[in-house]
């Protein structure tokens, strides 16, 4: 973990590991003593640095320090469960199609350029799940 100090406050930054890492998650730290954590943005991970830059300006106006953290897609999908199951609800016939091509044009590219078996197995099932692919 980095510190970076800002006038009056400071941003914690746990930096990602390149082949893990999917998104970039803006915190607000609890100053209650609560392990109570606000999630003000999450972004995709090639927004790290627009994110830490945000951070940075923004912490000076913040009451408790702010974290940038980057975290995996299981992670995210662990702690933001409920958000992205009401964002899947609320989608019409024509997101969710757009939402399947994403996922069936990641789960190629993790295919065919990733040199993580585990990754590409899990891509592989996520295909079959979707039938483009015969398991």
């Amino acid at each position: 973990m980095t510190i970076i100090r800002t006038k009056r406050n400071m941003v914690r930054v746990f930096e990602p590991q390149p082949q893990h890492d999917m998104f970039v998650e803006t915190l607000t730290c609890p100053n209650d003593g609560s392990n109570v954590y606000r999630t003000l943005f999450v972004q995709p991970i090639t927004h790290w640095q627009e994110a830490l830059d945000w951070a940075v300006e923004i912490a000076d106006q913040m009451k408790s320090p702010v974290i940038i953290a980057a975290i995996g897609g299981e992670s995210f999908l662990r702690r933001h469960e409920q958000r992205v199951q009401r964002a899947l609800r609320g989608m019409n016939d024509q997101q969710r199609g757009e939402m399947r091509q994403v996922v069936i044009a990641a789960c190629a590219s993790v295919m065919r350029d990733c040199d993580d078996r585990q990754l590409r197995a899990e891509c592989f099932d996520i295909l079959v799940k979707l039938r483009v692919v015969n398991g």
